[in-house]
């Protein structure tokens, strides 16, 4: 409701049409629109573009890596593993900063964690005031990094205040 339902009225009103960088490999249910629909899908009543959806990660990273190009701080530095495959030593994705949405799946240091770090404010907003506590209690998500305990904040150090080396991060390849 929050991001699907405000960009199709602006469409509606504005008779511009969607252009997103889904990729069909992000889930079964864009596979299977992709599948359906291919890139384009030209209906009356939904038109819309998906032109990465013939993309994986992999294809992306390699893309960014051999062509130099620029791509923003929040995804940390693109190295390769034993195998030769690419990944992002920061965020792997970036979306609602709220959603829950998979969460579950989520290893160690999950979105809320690292919130806790780099957002603080947000983190205390998003887990106390929305009560999200009391939902990621019950999904057994941990929303503290591991050492922390919970603690109603009262304030938070401003992030210039910190050292990005004490940010502890999930597992660097």
């Amino acid at each position: 409701m929050l991001k699907k339902h405000p960009f199709h009225k602006y469409c509606k009103e504005s008779g511009n049409v969607t252009y997103s960088g889904e990729m069909a490999s992000d889930s079964k249910r864009r596979e299977k629109v992709y599948l359906e629909y291919g890139c384009n899908n030209y209906s009356k009543t939904n038109p819309r573009s998906k032109p990465m959806s013939i993309w994986k990660e992999q294809d992306v990273l390699k893309y960014i890596v051999d062509n130099d190009l620029e791509y923003a701080p929040i995804y940390g530095d693109i190295v390769s593993d034993d195998n030769g495959a690419l990944h992002c030593t920061g965020h792997k994705r970036t979306g609602c900063a709220f959603c829950p949405f998979g969460a579950h799946l989520e290893k160690p240091t999950n979105r809320y964690q690292m919130m806790y770090y780099e957002h603080p404010r947000l983190w205390d907003y998003c887990i106390n005031r929305l009560g999200y506590k009391e939902i990621l209690d019950y999904s057994g998500v941990k929303y503290l990094p591991e050492g922390v305990e919970y603690e109603k904040p009262r304030h938070f150090k401003h992030p210039k205040q910190w050292n990005p080396a004490e940010i502890p991060r999930g597992q660097k390849v």
